[in-house]
């Protein structure tokens, strides 16, 4: 099996696993979602699966930052998370921000200046004291 069939396999049973998942009580829905995620990585591409273990993979730097939105935005991030919670997945607002980031990289150039050009232009800097 070519890795292209083994990734839309593991796609199709991760879908079967999720439309599983939201039948059942909150409880079942997170344990389907983490059985899922294990899954995924069981389907890690072979190559990765025989990395020396002597060799030390190197962790992202991890980057402070600080943002302004808007309030109505940012409330959007509640409703986000409380939607998550709902399908059974606990998310924390920067992995809400990294996963639009993430939608956003894998969008076309089209679509990215579409969503981007709809933005309400916010004020820099910081307030006068």
């Amino acid at each position: 099996m070519t890795k292209e069939a083994n990734l839309e396999s593991t796609e199709v049973e991760t879908t079967k696993k999720t439309v599983k998942a939201t039948e059942g009580s909150a409880h079942g829905r997170k344990k389907a979602v983490m059985e899922e995620m294990a899954s995924m990585d069981a389907a890690a591409p072979v190559e990765d699966m025989g990395a020396d273990k002597s060799k030390k993979t190197k962790k992202s730097k991890l980057v402070r930052d600080s943002f302004k939105f808007p309030q109505d935005e940012y409330s959007s991030i509640e409703t986000l998370k409380r939607r998550c919670l709902e399908a059974g997945l606990e998310v924390k607002k920067s992995e809400l921000v990294r996963a639009g980031l993430l939608a956003l990289k894998n969008s076309s150039d089209k679509k990215l200046i579409a969503i981007v050009s709809k933005l309400e232009k916010l004020k820099t800097g910081r307030p006068a004291r």
